[in-house]
């Protein structure tokens, strides 16, 4: 089922048609004391599906995941870009033209090799 790693719990409310709930979602519940609610969900920040450590989980919104899902993406974060992305999520025409500062950056580049919108 994705990568992720799942345990019965037929009366939960994030239950799969056959009752089973990503553990993630369990540990997480279990640290903030509720159930996630519909926009929520557990993060894995080292991205292994299977690492359910909680110092490796994260509570984000639905909107703050695909916020970070669009910055691991495989294409160049250029508005219109095909490419695969090379440095800090760009392709190596953009990240070039961005840094000699020819295009103006849309966005502030933060820590890492991700983007702060």
């Amino acid at each position: 089922m994705g990568g992720y790693v799942f345990i019965y719990k037929g009366d939960h409310p994030k239950k799969t048609n056959s009752g089973y709930v990503k553990r993630a979602t369990i540990i997480m519940e279990a640290k903030i004391g509720r159930h996630l609610k519909n926009n929520e969900l557990a993060h894995h920040k080292n991205g292994k599906k299977t690492d359910d450590r909680i110092e490796n989980l994260q509570l984000l919104t639905k909107p703050q995941h695909d916020r970070i899902s669009v910055l691991v993406s495989e294409k160049c974060l250029h508005p219109g870009c095909k490419n695969s992305h090379k440095a800090r999520g760009l392709c190596g025409s953009h990240y070039g033209k961005y840094y000699r500062r020819e295009l103006k950056m849309p966005f502030e580049p933060s820590r890492g090799n991700r983007w702060k919108f």
